[in-house]
This record gives structure tokens, C-alpha cells and sequence, in this order.
């Protein structure tokens, strides 16, 4: 009994995680539209391996790498017929977040103990849930880096100590996190490169470890490579060169650090005012006595990585969109993880206090939303009105500002039932060059939304002027 009683914690883990991954399995999801209708899109040209570019920007260039949406086809693959269906997206979304997450405490269990481990994953699983990304689920880039980020410090942490099991974490933290967003390269190229000069002059590796870590690099950099050397200008590498380069933004350090300091500070959001400023300013101070603890590397690392947030923050061109570098939640909810395990190591029915908390939790998860009973049908009377016409090649034309939302829906349908499909040019920047119409060939598929004001009422579809009774949601 009392054997139980010290694994039960962990015990609870095990069956909650189980009986999420069985919820989101056997659940059905609407196609979405926007983002993420483009992210399932991505997912579909993946498992045809001719996806080489990351998520889309509306700077007019992609995000570095694919390698998230390769891994949601591999898992989409496994457990169904390939058809991008989202509840499988949203279950290898959830196994890369909790598989890294389980991966960096196993490596930190022999410094850290149970209740600690349990305490920060609870901390960082709620720092998934603050930006209102429903939670480990959550596939949209700035989400999706959140994890990472914090894996790859915990990992550099542990290379710093000589440990060469950490090696591959680091790798594959830092992919992930670079192909998702480009704001996180600075932080995990000035953080893993540092790390490495340091701990190579400083400590002995295993040689094999060593040897996967740079393998993992050069896969990881390989898709980038042969996107950049088969285009002109090196493709979409030229584009993020040349948007950096001709960036003439400097913020400057108080507006900066005011803006890293409001993401640490997430979870008092919700208060009136510059509270949430203020408490992220708290955490920053409260940190610093953690240089006392056996954690002082760990949160030597965290501070260089919030100073090379402030300064990517001002060289950030427009507004300041929170999203950019949502990783600092993650950031500051390990920050507090960390605080309140001090706390609960001194208390003497730790492990009861865990379990209920964690009980507590889980009752309140947030689980992925948008289920079949809620999704538009129109998508379906469109692909039936093509097939019934034998149009097999259409062009998505915008017609007004929302019509982005609804192209990306109607690409999955259109994909899924071997329709081809180019774009105007307003919808380069979200489908990219190769969705480029070349020819005069394809029939005119025309988008329009509840917002247009025209002869054309808000609730019909134009296929070719043939008008066609579709609600747009």
C-alpha cells in the first residue's frame, strides 16, 4: 500500500493521459478553416512527401521547416487511412508535447524529485492553456514552440553538467521549435551553440550521442537545404534573408522588456490594467534566488534566454502580437513551477496534496473543441456540385477580406477528393508560389463571406455565374 501510495502521482498521470488520448481518438472534428484548415492542407502534401516549406507568414515568406506537419502525417498514417483527419493531428500534437516533456524530466528525475517533476509538467501544461490554445493539443506554430523551448533549456542545462543523454533532447527541441517559428532562432542558435563550446572544452561526451545530435542537426536542416538550392534566390530562405535584412525596426529596451515581462506575467491576464506586467517583473526578481539551489545553471540559461527575447522583441517589425513569442509563457510558468517545488518539497503529505491537485486538474483539462455536429456543410455541396459538373480544376478566387478563412476549408475538400486547385493572387501569400495559376484552363470558384455587399447575397457560392445555395457558417 505504501508502494502505492509513492508512485501515485505518476499512477494518476498515466491513467489521465490514457484517457485523453482515448477521448481525442475516438472524437470527430470539423475540417478547420484559417490557420489551421492551411496546417491540415500542409499535413495532406506531407504524406505525399512534396511538402518542403514550414507554416505560412503573412510577411510573404514561410516559417524554416515542415517537420511538424511530416510528423502529423506519420501519425495520421498510423492510426488512420491519411486522410488528414484532425483528431490524429491533434493526437501527435499531444505526443510531441507530452513525449518531450516526460523525456526532460526522466533526464532531470536524478537531481529532481517526483513531486517537482509532477508540479513543473503541471505548470508547463497550463502555460499550454493560458494563450487559449486548447492545451496539448494546440498545432499552431506559436503553440507548438512552447514546449520546445523549455525542453531545449532544460537540456542545455544538463549538457553544461557533462550529461550526453541530453544531447538528442537539444536537437530535437530546437528543430522542432526553429521549423515552427522563425522568432525562436536566435534564441536556441546563441543558446544550443554556447552550450555546446562551453560543455565540448568542459566535459567528455559519449561519442555516439554526439554522433546522433549532429545527425538529427543536418536531417532537421536538410529540407530547408533543398527547398533553398531548388528555387531562385534560394527560395524561401532568400525571402526571410531579405525580410530580416531590410528590417529597420528597433523598439527599443524598455518597450522590449515590457513586452517579455507581459507574457511571464500570462497568468494574471485576465486583471484590469498592467498587473500581469508587473507580476512577470515579480517572477523575473523571485528567480534570481534560485541561484542558491542546485538549479542556478538551469536559471543562469533562463535569464540569457529572456535577454535574447527582449532583444528579438525589438527587432520585431510592426506591432507587438503576443503570439510571436508565446514560448516566454512557458517560460515564466517553469519560472513558478519551480518556485512553488520548493514549497511543496518542505510539506509533509506532499505526495496527497500532488494527487489532489493533479485530480483537480484534470477535471478541469480543456479538450479540443469543434466537433463533427458543429462543422459547415458546404464544403461537401461544392465538391458535389463540381463532381456532378466533371470540373476537375478550379481556381479559389477572393472576392472579400475574410474569403482566406473559407479558402483554406474548401482546399482540404478539394485535396481530399483529388480536385486540382490554383489561387489568385491574393491568396499566394497562404498557399505559396506553386498554388500559382498558370493557365486559363481551370474553372472560377469564387469565395465569398457574410461580410460582402453586392449583387451577390451573402449566403451563395458562384461556380462559373451558376449560382448555388451554400451558408457560409
Amino acid at each position: 500500500m505504501q508502494r502505492t501510495l509513492k508512485f501515485l502521482p505518476l499512477i494518476l498521470v498515466f491513467i489521465f493521459l490514457l484517457d485523453i488520448i482515448y477521448k481525442v481518438i475516438t472524437n470527430e472534428y470539423c475540417v478547420p478553416n484559417g490557420d489551421f484548415g492551411l496546417i491540415t492542407l500542409a499535413t495532406l502534401e506531407s504524406e505525399t512527401l512534396s511538402r518542403l516549406l514550414g507554416p505560412y507568414t503573412r510577411f510573404g515568406f514561410n516559417h524554416p521547416g515542415p517537420i511538424s506537419f511530416y510528423w502529423y502525417a506519420l501519425i495520421d498514417n498510423i492510426f488512420s487511412n491519411g486522410n488528414g483527419e484532425r483528431n490524429f493531428i491533434f493526437l501527435a500534437q499531444f505526443i510531441c508535447n507530452s513525449g518531450l516533456l516526460f523525456w526532460a524530466l526522466v533526464l532531470k528525475k536524478k537531481v529532481w524529485s517526483l513531486e517537482k517533476c509532477v508540479i513543473i509538467g503541471l505548470f508547463l501544461v497550463g502555460a499550454l492553456y493560458l494563450p487559449h490554445t486548447s492545451s496539448l493539443f494546440n498545432e499552431w506554430g506559436p503553440s507548438v514552440v512552447i514546449i520546445p523551448i523549455v525542453t531545449l533549456l532544460i537540456a542545455s542545462e544538463l549538457i553544461v553538467k557533462g550529461n550526453s543523454k541530453a544531447l538528442p533532447l537539444l536537437a530535437i527541441s530546437g528543430i522542432i521549435a526553429v521549423h515552427n517559428h522563425l522568432s525562436t532562432i536566435p534564441l536556441v542558435a546563441l543558446i544550443s551553440s554556447a552550450v555546446l563550446i562551453y560543455a565540448l572544452r568542459k566535459q567528455k561526451f559519449q561519442t555516439n550521442f554526439l554522433i546522433i545530435f549532429f545527425s538529427l542537426i543536418a536531417l532537421g536542416l536538410l529540407p530547408i537545404a533543398i527547398e533553398a538550392f531548388s528555387n531562385s534566390n534560394f527560395g524561401n530562405l532568400g525571402k526571410v534573408y531579405s525580410f530580416v535584412s531590410n528590417s529597420e525596426a528597433n523598439k527599443g529596451f524598455y518597450k522590449s522588456t515590457y513586452f517579455v515581462f507581459s507574457l511571464l506575467g500570462t497568468p494574471l491576464k485576465f486583471l484590469p490594467g498592467r498587473y500581469h506586467v508587473h507580476f512577470g517583473f515579480f517572477v523575473f526578481l523571485v528567480s534570481f534566488s534560485f541561484y542558491k539551489t542546485k538549479d542556478k545553471t538551469l536559471v543562469s540559461l533562463i535569464h540569457l534566454s529572456l535577454l535574447i527575447s527582449i532583444w528579438t522583441a525589438s527587432k520585431t517589425t510592426g506591432k507587438f502580437y503576443s503570439h510571436i513569442q508565446w514560448y516566454n509563457i512557458g517560460i515564466g510558468m517553469f519560472l513558478l513551477g519551480l518556485a512553488l517545488s520548493f514549497f511543496i518539497d518542505k510539506i509533509k503529505f506532499k505526495r496527497a496534496l500532488i494527487s489532489i491537485i493533479l485530480i483537480l486538474s484534470y477535471i478541469s483539462y480543456p479538450m479540443p473543441l469543434h466537433r463533427k455536429k458543429t462543422c459547415a456543410k458546404w464544403p461537401e455541396e461544392v465538391i458535389a456540385k463540381l463532381k456532378d459538373k466533371g470540373i476537375k480544376n478550379v481556381k479559389l478566387n477572393a472576392v472579400s477580406k475574410n474569403s482566406w478563412k473559407y479558402s483554406s476549408l474548401l482546399g482540404v475538400f478539394l485535396f481530399r477528393n483529388e480536385i486540382n486547385f490554383c489561387v489568385d493572387k491574393n491568396l499566394l501569400t497562404l498557399f505559396g508560389s506553386k498554388k500559382k495559376c498558370l493557365n486559363n484552363s481551370s474553372k472560377n470558384l469564387y469565395i465569398i463571406d457574410k461580410n460582402l455587399v453586392n449583387k451577390i447575397t451573402y449566403n451563395e457560392m458562384l461556380i462559373d455565374g451558376e449560382r448555388v445555395k451554400i451558408l457560409l457558417d
